[in-house]
């Protein structure tokens, strides 16, 4: 990856982090069951952050349909700290923008050449994610990735539910970007750009 993109990206993150925690501890409004990072787009974020601080590109290349689906989804559904208001608005915007971009530029960057194992290595991230999160939300009383109570339907039923939906989303996705794909070459073959 370019040192320009790694260190823009780190310090970005880096810079969000700083900001959200001194704001966090500076109000008085540090509660750990919903001010830790363990949701799944704080985590990405932490773990985008090491991939790029040790050039990484294939674990970031891993989690590319994650990086955009989950902000994506957390921008059109907004929780948590976004209805806080003020600067938790604009921080909750920032860092799920921010991985967005990062998602679509390595995706860019790997030509949109993906793979069933891109659907696989973005599930498995997630279901990390949430083993990471379980224990977590046992100690805090919190609901980091929603998976501590359940939003809707009977707890069976949600967690199947919420099971379905990441490899739903997770293969959906992949068929768009196989599209693109196609689009791409279509279009490089035919106007020679």
């Amino acid at each position: 990856m370019p040192k320009t993109f790694r260190f823009g990206m780190s310090f970005a993150i880096i810079i969000g982090f700083i900001s959200y925690y001194f704001v966090v501890i500076s109000t008085n409004q540090f509660e750990p069951s919903y001010a830790l990072p363990f949701h799944l787009c704080p985590l990405m974020q932490l773990f985008t952050l090491y991939a790029l601080m040790k050039d990484k590109r294939n674990w970031i290349e891993a989690i590319v349909y994650p990086l955009i689906i989950g902000p994506t989804l957390a921008l059109l559904f907004p929780v948590g700290t976004f209805h806080l208001g003020g600067f938790f608005t604009y921080y909750f915007v920032y860092y799920h923008v921010l991985l967005i971009l990062t998602g679509c530029i390595v995706l860019w960057w790997m030509r949109f050449s993906t793979t069933r194992k891109h659907i696989i290595s973005g599930a498995l991230f997630i279901f990390v994610c949430d083993l990471i999160a379980l224990p977590i939300n046992f100690l805090t009383n919190g609901n980091y990735m929603f998976i501590g109570a359940p939003i809707i339907l009977p707890p069976l039923a949600y967690y199947l539910t919420l099971f379905v939906f990441v490899w739903v989303f997770l293969i959906v996705f992949h068929l768009l970007v196989k599209g693109a794909r196609g689009t791409r070459n279509y279009v490089k073959a035919h106007l020679n750009v």
